[in-house]
């Protein structure tokens, strides 16, 4: 399996097949585009959303061979082969199923967790011959029992993968009752299909959770100089923007060089730039919260009035 491969550097053919694999089999992972051909005889591994998926569907078919119980892949299983965001990075190799109840059996691995079965036909799907929960299903699950910060990450990049409000809707009404879906509403009519990264769907959803005037995405200002540029966030009217910053933002010197300049052009046109990182948003997102408070002149809600958020995992 393409696991054991190096994932820092290329690898050649003679190395990839002292690991075991055979060129029957390496061709076979270059279709399924594990890996990648660089040049002949050099290869590196594929994109790992692919590589999760691939080893998902795998240990999938090994439960399906195993027992006669039929499951349907849910939660952050699902979640990873739909290719749909998380609000936690998936742990490789964890699965989450669902099955009847009667069906439940005290002796699975600690790497499955099995939960009883609320699903009805019309949610569910199959992806490589794979019963899965359907994305909108699967968006709600993740969804439910979160706060704002963390149940818009799979909700807005849901709608990004072509799901209508509407559709999450009708399955929503389905849950009627369940644990974890009274803020799923607000959540639903809050989500946005712009958001690009978890990021900024967490940052968004800390914003509106504390009650701070909701911005608008991807707007394109005008700085001093007269060059144009992108904003994750940006309150026009107060002329206020708003970035959150992820790891790959600064890959070089030269990129954080084009920030500082970028920043300064702006702020010289009348514009307020506030920056964040994630572990600011979504560990201490209090400061960062503030920080966008004063610049919009806008008050904070209390923390004990915001949406609690569930732990329990729900079916």
């Amino acid at each position: 399996m393409p696991y054991r491969l190096p994932s820092d550097r290329p690898f050649t053919t003679g190395e990839a097949l002292a690991l075991g694999l055979s060129r029957r089999e390496l061709d076979g992972f270059i279709a399924a585009r594990l890996i990648t051909r660089c040049s002949r005889g050099r290869y590196q591994l594929g994109d790992a959303d692919y590589v999760l998926r691939a080893h998902a569907l795998a240990r999938l078919a090994e439960l399906h061979l195993k027992s006669s119980t039929s499951y349907v892949a849910a939660h952050e299983t699902a979640a990873i082969i739909h290719g749909l965001r998380t609000p936690d990075i998936p742990v490789p190799g964890k699965l989450t199923v669902l099955c009847s109840p009667q069906d439940r059996r005290p002796d699975y691995n600690d790497d499955v967790t099995v939960l009883p079965a609320r699903c009805g036909l019309e949610d569910i799907v199959s992806i490589y011959g794979v019963a899965v929960t359907s994305l909108e299903r699967t968006a709600l699950d993740l969804a439910r029992g979160l706060l704002l910060s963390r149940s818009l990450v799979s909700l807005d990049h849901a709608l990004a993968l072509g799901v209508t409000r509407d559709s999450l809707m009708a399955v929503r009404d389905h849950m009627s009752g369940w644990p974890g879906t009274r803020i799923l509403n607000q959540a639903i009519e809050l989500a946005d299909s712009q958001s690009e990264t978890s990021l900024e769907s967490a940052s968004r959803g800390a914003m509106l959770g504390a009650g701070l005037p909701a911005p608008r995405i991807q707007v394109w200002v005008e700085g001093a100089s007269g060059a144009p540029y992108r904003t994750d966030f940006a309150w026009v009217s107060q002329r206020v923007i708003g970035e959150s910053d992820g790891l790959g933002k600064f890959s070089s010197r030269g990129e954080y060089n084009k920030q500082i300049f970028r920043d300064s052009d702006l702020r010289e046109a009348g514009w307020t730039v506030v920056h964040w990182t994630f572990e600011q948003i979504m560990k201490g997102e209090r400061p960062a919260l503030q920080w966008l408070a004063t610049a919009l002149n806008a008050p904070l809600m209390p923390l004990h009035r915001r949406n609690s958020r569930g732990t329990r995992r729900v079916a």
